[in-house]
């Protein structure tokens, strides 16, 4: 049997999983650990390691049942790797890598307990083509209205995405919006519905207009995955972890709510930076790499904007939800049985919680003294 000191470097690494056990703290320190082993396991430096060749890579179009799980335990493929979430109700596994000896690496990516996404690196086309064989009969099927909203966050892997479970909507377009809205409608189902499109499409208008309400409205016509940045994210517009992440979500749809602050020109106080990456991803090189669309709400004036995003060619749709006109907000009204009418223009969001009072006051001072 051979020493410790007689195992090469290239052995360890070979053989390097979050199970193994390093025989001496002077090989470790010799070892080269990629940077970015302490935010997610290293696929490729993993596979040539593991391997001792240059990878061919495998995408799945489709999404996975938790039964095909059984398949891959039961091709052979070991599990190297766990990535998992804790919260109150416990560990949960959000990803998980899985080898096989004849050159196959795959990582799944579960999305709660429904379905998991698969994608991975193979040695040959025949072996990889075995070992899959009747994978597709464990495809998930997404019902006709389910809303393909994902939730972007940041953690210990990276950026990553998370399903949101949400209802769309029950609405009539011709009675909760404008006269001028169903024709852009149409037009934005027409443009995200296009394989391989790219563009900034801009919704904006005040507060309780019917934005977000729509927009989980269109989740459920458009089959492309729909990447809510959140407001208190926006900042990983300019981090260099944006790029890889767009790059393993192509073909989606970018929203940024509230995107008053990296949309604005550097004159009214934006970010330079994020504008940048916003015409980047819009109409140059990286869109013509990612074909990722993006959609952004705000409630500012959009002369505040930087004029290079309203450039014809790159800003596709550009809409502002207003009031509802009088003779529209009191024919909803009656749709709804209220007994109110109105002589002013009337928001969504006031008329729907028109019998909601909204406790408030004002703190009294009391003052002690002679």
């Amino acid at each position: 049997m051979k020493s410790y000191d007689e195992i090469s470097e290239a052995g360890l690494l070979r053989n390097l999983s979050a199970n193994s056990h390093m025989p001496s703290q002077a090989i470790i320190q010799n070892l080269h650990i990629p940077s970015d082993l302490d935010r997610e396991f290293p696929l490729a430096p993993h596979y040539v390691q593991t391997f001792g060749s240059y990878p061919n890579y495998l995408h799945f179009n489709d999404d996975f049942k938790p039964s095909a799980q059984q398949l891959l335990d039961s091709r052979g493929f070991v599990v190297i790797n766990n990535s998992a979430r804790v919260n109150d109700e416990g560990w949960h596994v959000i990803e998980r890598i899985y080898q096989h000896e004849d050159g196959m690496i795959l990582k799944a990516e579960f999305v709660g307990d429904r379905f998991f996404r698969l994608y991975g690196y193979y040695r040959d086309e025949e072996s990889a083509k075995t070992l899959m064989e009747g994978f597709q009969e464990h495809k998930y099927i997404h019902e006709d209205n389910q809303t393909h909203i994902y939730l972007i966050q940041s953690g210990l892997g990276g950026l990553h995405t998370e399903r949101v479970e949400i209802m769309p909507p029950e609405i009539d377009l011709s009675l909760h919006y404008n006269d001028d809205f169903p024709a852009v409608h149409e037009r934005l189902v027409d443009l995200l519905g296009k394989p391989k499109s790219k563009g900034l499409i801009l919704l904006h208008g005040e507060p309780g207009t019917g934005k977000t309400t729509y927009i989980k409205h269109l989740s459920s016509l458009v089959k492309k995955d729909m990447l809510i940045l959140p407001p208190y994210m926006t900042n990983y517009l300019t981090s260099p972890e944006i790029i890889p992440f767009l790059l393993d979500n192509k073909e989606s749809v970018l929203i940024i709510e509230d995107a008053e602050r990296i949309l604005q020109s550097r004159e009214a106080g934006g970010d330079t930076n994020s504008v940048s990456n916003i015409l980047n991803l819009t109409d140059g090189l990286l869109a013509d790499c990612m074909h990722i669309q993006v959609i952004a709400t705000f409630n500012a004036s959009k002369h505040l904007l930087d004029k290079a995003l309203l450039r014809k060619g790159r800003l596709m749709v550009d809409y502002a939800f207003g009031k509802l006109a009088p003779a529209k907000a009191n024919t909803l009204l009656d749709h709804l049985g209220m007994e109110y009418r109105t002589d002013q223009p009337m928001t969504l969001a006031d008329i729907f919680n028109l019998d909601d009072q909204t406790v408030s006051g004002e703190r009294q001072e009391v003052r002690v003294g002679f």
